[in-house]
């Protein structure tokens, strides 16, 4: 018996941040294909979960945050046309 995750083929090579350039999305493609596959599926949060992240000074920029929004768009462009195919 298989998992959902290799059903799908896991995370999507052509999604994601690739070097410097802040483009994502990869999680949102995976879970909207997640939901094709298994529309009866259910996700499971755990709410004592904890996550710490370090943020580089670099990203705490207006300069970044701009960029970030920016390919933020760029990312939901790919994402919308990569979920029609």
């Amino acid at each position: 018996r298989g998992t959902a995750l290799a059903d799908i083929g896991g995370f999507r090579s052509e999604v994601g941040r690739i070097g410097k350039v802040p483009v994502g999305g990869e999680e949102t493609e995976l879970f909207l294909r997640l939901r094709t596959l298994r529309p009866a599926g259910r996700g499971l949060l755990d709410p004592k979960a904890r996550v710490q992240h370090y943020i580089s000074a670099d990203r705490v920029t207006l300069r970044y945050f701009v960029s970030r929004c920016y390919h933020e768009g760029l990312s939901k462009a790919v994402v919308t046309k990569l979920a029609a195919a």
